[in-house]
């Protein structure tokens, strides 16, 4: 299987030299295309480039998904998982699992309600596959596994209009965005690679609009944008832009009526966002969001007073444990510190956390690899050079739009000082990224651009043979549905796991050492049992369930190398 995985890769790189070495020289300039069909008769070698390109990132990706009974992913992928298969087998817009418990968490005792943090659009948009091709972990990551071809479809589009005499540049940003190694990171079942995609149409949707000046593509842009910020909330940082568009355009008037246009746009995307949780949770943002920010809050000032060692209340948890606490303890409520941050303190850690963001994205080359950086900076001095352009770039949509590049990269540095650093928050970077890089290669000669062309490949190629592969299911979910009686519920330390691989509806085990604490919540939302899979309990009050031993309210009912049982008594 490696040797014949290594043979597709060595055919695509001779197709790749020779369309390279048979047309590099060759004036493109004149050549124009009016269907998919005249480009392919012109250029058959490039566009079966492309095709096998999309084949081999597709099988490569595909051979780490299709294994049987492979985990569906972790909490967040659990989670829209089940969100997208409640979806698509008609039980509505539900997720049957409970995790946010701060502060006794949203109000009610039903463990299937409507979903308060995750976004339901790209359950929406993976629902439709859950219901064509049945539920699986493939069936799950195909939507994203698309979009990452359609993403670097978009890229090689755009060099190919930003340098439309030079076909070497298109092929290498369409070979270089789906082999990226942070895209293939980002076939997952996360939002990421959704927001990525809309994020880019925005883009595109927006310098034509600004360059034809047609109010219908500012609505379509405005729509795109809704829809990127109701996926995630970082999506604002579209909004960004339009204060440079100040810079570009002298007439106020027509800046303010687009930017109404645009604005009305992204409220018709965000509609089905604020109906939905207006219609479950009478507001119009998600409830999740402002428990999150509540938890935090929480967490900090446990470890704030831990630091002062001047604590009013601290709930019933241990300051060892003041990470977990926010989330999963219901009684966990914010701790009073006799200090308070500081103007100092607090840009201090904007600093720190712009420190890490640089260090891990380039400098370690998790978002952008060292090897690119230098032809994204070039990307970057000709996007600056093209402004200095006589004729105005409103008439050069694809000049603008390298600008427009320009400008998301640096509301990455904003984005980086504000939240902690997990690479796939950024994935928006990365096509624009290799935009500016692509465009930067017709800056040097083509002997270094066919070079980027192999490594890039091959890097790419080398990650997906070379990876690990994916967690496999536990066998503790089929005991699980074997013992278990038909209307169980379930605590259990990973809710969204369990509900997703049993259908038994499940709540987070709370991350306390009281009692009541816990038999309470378990009367809240009609808890009879525990299940502890694979001696995973997270809080040391638990220790003892996972050796068999029993508390005075529980009794054990099951217990194997996998999966524990244990039954509350009435």
């Amino acid at each position: 299987m490696i040797v014949c995985r290594y043979c597709c890769l060595g055919f695509l790189l001779s197709l790749l030299l020779v369309d390279v070495f048979n047309y590099m020289n060759k004036d493109l300039k004149n050549k124009t295309y009016t269907s998919l069909v005249s480009y392919f008769k012109a250029r058959p070698l490039e566009c079966l480039v492309f095709l096998i390109s999309s084949i081999l990132s597709f099988y490569l990706v595909a051979q780490l998904n299709l294994e049987d009974n492979l985990i569906i992913g972790n909490a967040d992928q659990g989670n829209m998982a089940n969100l997208a298969r409640n979806i698509a087998e008609g039980n509505g817009a539900v997720v049957d699992n409970v995790w946010l418990m701060t502060d006794g968490g949203l109000p009610g005792n039903s463990v299937t309600h409507a979903e308060p943090y995750w976004s339901v659009y790209v359950a929406a948009i993976i629902a439709p596959f859950f219901k064509v091709f049945g539920v699986s972990r493939f069936v799950f990551i195909l939507p994203a596994l698309l979009i990452n071809i359609a993403i670097a479809g978009l890229v090689a589009w755009i060099v190919a209009k930003s340098a439309p005499t030079n076909r070497i540049p298109v092929i290498l940003g369409f070979v270089i965005s789906i082999f990226s190694i942070p895209m293939l990171n980002a076939i997952n079942g996360f939002s990421d690679i959704y927001l990525t995609l809309f994020m880019l149409l925005t883009g595109l949707a927006l310098v034509y609009a600004i360059s034809m000046n047609k109010w219908l593509l500012f609505f379509i842009a405005g729509v795109f944008a809704g829809i990127a910020v109701a996926i995630k909330p970082s999506g604002l940082l579209l909004l960004g832009i339009w204060p440079v568009y100040l810079v570009f355009i002298n007439d106020r008037i027509a800046i303010l009526r687009n930017l109404v246009i645009f604005l009305f746009g992204m409220m018709v995307g965000l509609t089905p966002y604020f109906t939905y949780n207006k219609a479950n949770f009478d507001t119009f943002l998600s409830p999740g969001l402002h428990l999150v920010s509540k938890a935090l809050t929480i967490r900090d000032s446990i470890r704030k007073a831990e630091k002062d060692n001047n604590v009013e209340r601290i709930g019933e948890n241990k300051w060892d444990h003041a990470h977990r606490t926010a989330l999963y303890d219901p009684d966990a409520i914010p701790v009073h510190s006799a200090s308070s941050d500081t103007l100092v303190s607090k840009l201090s850690k904007y600093v720190i956390r712009l420190k890490t963001f640089i260090q891990k994205s380039f400098i370690w080359g998790m978002l952008i690899p060292l090897w690119l950086m230098p032809f994204v900076l070039l990307g970057i001095v000709e996007a600056v050079l093209k402004l200095k352009s006589k004729e105005s770039i409103t008439n050069r949509p694809f000049d603008l739009f390298l600008v427009f590049c320009v400008l998301m990269l640096i509301s990455g540095f904003v984005l980086g000082s504000y939240v902690s650093f997990e690479v796939r928050y950024w994935n928006y970077m990365v096509p624009l990224s290799i935009v500016l890089a692509v465009v930067g290669t017709t800056k040097v000669p083509k002997l270094v651009t066919i070079s980027l062309l192999i490594f890039s490949l091959y890097s790419g190629g080398d990650y997906l043979i070379n990876h690990a592969g994916l967690k496999k299911s536990t066998p503790a979910y089929a005991k699980a549905i074997d013992i278990l009686p038909e209307g169980a519920k379930v605590f259990t330390s990973s809710p969204w796991q369990f509900v997703f691989h049993t259908k038994i509806p499940s709540v987070i085990l709370p991350y306390s050492e009281v009692p009541e604490t816990i038999k309470n919540t378990a009367i809240r939302y009609g808890v009879e049992y525990i299940a502890i899979v694979d001696n995973d309990t997270k809080h040391a009050y638990y220790k003892p369930l996972e050796k068999g031993q029993t508390f005075d309210y529980l009794d054990l009912i099951y217990r194997d190398e996998h999966l524990i049982l244990y039954k509350f008594i009435n």
